[in-house]
């Protein structure tokens, strides 16, 4: 029988070569008010409030995200084209805007979820995980809400 042992390790090499973005603050702000604002966020809501509302409703404690990735990745050196005019060219953000959107979804999903409790309950749990979070990242989320758990693997 042989036992082996869980070695946490991580891929940084990208994010030690392309560095990190200093601005997720602002930018997942953007990004919450562009979610928070659209027709897609009021239609999830709705179907939210819709499964939490009637006779044999249950309330959720906890909401548990897994890899919705990391808030402040800056994109590779290949990725934009260079071949094209400047002005063509994508936003560094754009690599970013789909983590931030599904966090801004997470948090939408707790605060309908914590609509429906009653008074004197606790706060939605707003639980995620992702090995590739990065220590400013966790710090942002932590600011906002969220709870980190683990740091890899089953954590």
């Amino acid at each position: 029988m042989s036992i082996l042992n869980y070695i946490p390790q991580a891929n940084q090499t990208g994010l030690n070569y392309e560095g990190l973005s200093t601005s997720a603050q602002a930018l997942f702000e953007a990004c919450q008010k562009q979610w928070n604002e659209s027709k897609n966020c009021e239609a999830s809501a709705s179907q939210l409030r819709g499964l939490l509302e009637g006779d044999g409703a249950k309330m959720a404690r906890k909401l548990v995200c897994f890899a919705l990735e990391h808030l402040n990745s800056k994109p590779p050196g290949w990725w934009r084209d260079v071949k094209k005019p400047e002005e063509e060219w994508e936003l560094e953000t754009n690599v970013v805007e789909g983590p931030m959107i599904r966090h801004a979804i997470a948090l939408t999903m707790a605060e309908v979820i914590h609509s429906f409790a009653k008074l004197g309950d606790e706060r939605v749990r707003l639980l995620t995980q992702d090995p590739a979070y990065t220590s400013l990242t966790k710090g942002l989320l932590q600011n906002i809400g969220f709870e980190i758990i683990g740091d890899g693997g089953a954590g």
